[in-house]
């Protein structure tokens, strides 16, 4: 499943397991987004190195890596439904996927 992306846009909102994304967090490229960002604005950032933005997001926790704890519930769920996107070599991810 993904979203309708617009036509000049190079990235694709798509949902998935976390049985799917855990592979890409054991290997730290997986960042949670806060959920009142929007996930294609963030992919589109990070793509254009805004360094300025992606710092504030990082210092407001709005952007950040999935905490050890977060990982174990994960683990117990692993058909939670999340929606990505990948930046490479990131995957960025929002809980709750539609």
């Amino acid at each position: 499943m993904s979203e309708q992306k617009p036509p000049n846009q190079p990235f694709e909102v798509m949902t998935g397991f976390w049985l799917d994304l855990k592979p890409h967090a054991e290997r730290d490229a997986v960042f949670v987004v806060a959920q009142d960002l929007d996930l294609l604005d963030v992919g589109t950032t990070i793509a254009k190195d805004d360094v300025k933005q992606v710092t504030a997001w990082i210092q407001n926790g709005e952007l950040a890596r999935p905490t050890s704890v977060a990982m174990e519930t994960w683990d117990t769920q692993q058909a939670k439904v999340f929606r990505f996107l990948i930046v490479q070599p990131y995957v960025l991810i929002q809980e709750g996927g539609h």
